[in-house]
């Protein structure tokens, strides 16, 4: 019995100094903790389904939320940012893109919720080029613990340009707000 509480505190004293000393790789990459967004999406029939043009001197990164038929059902909001700046954040199928310059590109989803542990986060870099487009997909699991015992369990990965297609064709476009 004293083991799991052991093991309790071990975890909640790794999630406490995770907070108030972010790593070299999270500071890079994520924005302030305390910062918080209130994502809505468009309606997809009248969300544009393909990104623009890129800019010739800039890269286009296209962020998706893709957690397939449970994505309307969960209520957690991901956030991303990109070399230590929150650039914008998602819930419940939907997709936003924006602009970088090239060069190298560092990455962080984040599940904006509280969670007693610490916050699923997910990092990852990459190179951006001039004129093209980069897609990412961002997965997330929670609540459904008989199906996925280690939940909650968020993903980030490349996505391939076909796959990002089809997904925006389904998915709607959606806008952030700072929430007060």
């Amino acid at each position: 019995m004293k083991l799991p509480l052991v093991l309790l505190f071990v975890a909640a004293s790794i999630s406490a100094s995770a907070q108030t000393s972010p790593s070299p790789q999270l500071a890079s990459a994520c924005g302030p903790m305390n910062i918080n967004f209130k994502p809505q999406s468009k309606i997809p029939s009248t969300a544009p389904t393909t990104t623009p043009p890129p800019d010739p001197r800039k890269a286009t990164v296209v962020f998706i939320q893709d957690d397939g038929y449970g994505g309307p059902h969960q209520a957690d909001t991901i956030r991303v940012g990109i070399n230590g700046h929150w650039v914008g954040a998602y819930k419940q199928n939907a997709y936003f893109s924006l602009s970088v310059d090239p060069g190298e590109q560092y990455v962080c989803a984040n599940v904006q919720n509280r969670f007693p542990f610490g916050r699923p986060i997910e990092l990852l870099h990459f190179y951006a080029e001039a004129g093209k487009i980069y897609y990412f997909r961002t997965r997330y699991l929670a609540g459904l613990r008989t199906l996925y015992p280690t939940y909650p369990f968020l993903e980030l990965t490349p996505l391939d340009s076909y796959e990002a297609a089809f997904l925006m064709h389904s998915y709607p476009l959606t806008t952030m707000r700072p929430a007060h």
